[in-house]
């Protein structure tokens, strides 16, 4: 073993008829595993995304530690309420390392909103709902005999539910596939002012 982490060897080969001779002494110098894997070091250059420069195809096993300065600005577009992601990009660091980041600081992360995105409804009466409704059900192939509609007040964020009452000689499947649409539509761009 030498100085560099190498290690010298030397030896006697063995040819098949069964002579030998002796080896001369080489050197072989251990490899990282990031170098035995190809993966490429992170430069703050590369971080930086220097001009003419192409993506990284694999994954880097470690970056550069974080400075005081980056966790200052972390911190600040986290007060801002930017997400990890726009963090991430601003930083030049992976979002999965500006999230790591996030932990070890303590910044709790604002969790995204697993409902539906509320619309921005307009106030409609109920005579109005119900006559929109209806025709936008009629407007559907084989419902143009619905006859009624009735509209149920609930507690929903729209305040209505809507179904359809008579028939007439629509296909019952098809005008309530139709209904299911329309109300899902309706509660979208309207709410009960009544």
């Amino acid at each position: 073993m030498d100085t560099r982490g190498g290690r010298a060897t030397s030896g006697a080969a063995r040819l098949e008829d069964g002579q030998t001779f002796d080896l001369p002494e080489t050197k072989t110098d251990r490899v990282s595993n990031s170098q035995a894997t190809g993966h490429l070091e992170q430069t703050p250059a590369g971080r930086a995304g220097a001009e003419g420069a192409g993506k990284m195809k694999r994954p880097l096993i470690a970056s550069l530690p974080w400075t005081p300065e980056e966790e200052a600005q972390l911190r600040a577009m986290a007060q801002e309420g930017d997400g990890p992601a726009a963090i991430a990009k601003q930083l030049g660091r992976t979002e999965q390392a500006t999230r790591h980041r996030f932990y070890k600081l303590g910044i709790p992360l604002k969790r995204r909103s697993r409902h539906m995105a509320q619309f921005k409804t307009a106030g409609i009466s109920y005579a109005d709902l119900r006559k929109e409704c209806l025709e936008a059900v009629r407007s559907w192939p084989r419902c143009e005999t619905v006859a009624g509609i009735q509209i149920i007040r609930d507690n929903t964020p729209a305040g209505f539910s809507v179904q359809v009452t008579l028939y007439g000689k629509a296909d019952v499947q098809t005008a309530d596939r139709a209904m299911i649409y329309v109300e899902r539509e309706k509660r979208r761009q309207y709410h009960l002012i009544e």
